[in-house]
């Protein structure tokens, strides 16, 4: 028998030592958002946790509004001291988060969160890491 479900339409958050998993089913409605934030507030009071990986595997239209929910999730999050991991994410909702400038606040949001999946992608070296050059080639 399956649980009953919450504000939003959403499976009930599972609990884990290092985070809280919070999976999200489909549609959820703009007036369901601010109780899934406060919802979220008190799972990380409740548990601690100081990381939330949202499951957004069953958003298979995503739109604005899903874009909208997961950056309120975000920012509930961070002011309690956590963040918001997605896992699952669909391609439509990769693009969205890109093409709203959120792509940075999910960085993980092209890959998967609990498992690795292919190679990643060429990145720019960090900080203070100097490429050797050819002292024969001109300086750009």
């Amino acid at each position: 028998m399956e649980p009953p479900r919450t504000p939003g339409n959403e499976r009930p958050a599972v609990a884990r030592p290092e985070a809280l998993v919070l999976a999200l089913d489909g549609r959820i409605p703009r007036s369901a958002i601010p109780a899934l934030c406060g919802r979220l507030l008190r799972l990380l009071e409740r548990h601690g946790a100081r990381e939330v990986i949202c499951d957004c595997a069953a958003i298979v239209e995503p739109d604005l509004l899903a874009v909208d929910l997961l950056a309120r999730l975000q920012l509930t999050a961070r002011r309690r001291g956590g963040a918001v991991r997605l896992d699952h994410v669909p391609g439509g909702l990769e693009r969205l988060l890109s093409l709203t400038g959120l792509a940075e606040v999910f960085p993980e949001a092209g890959r998967s969160v609990v498992q690795s999946r292919g190679q990643p992608e060429q990145r720019e070296p960090p900080r203070g890491v100097e490429e050797e050059r050819d002292p024969a080639d001109p300086i750009a």
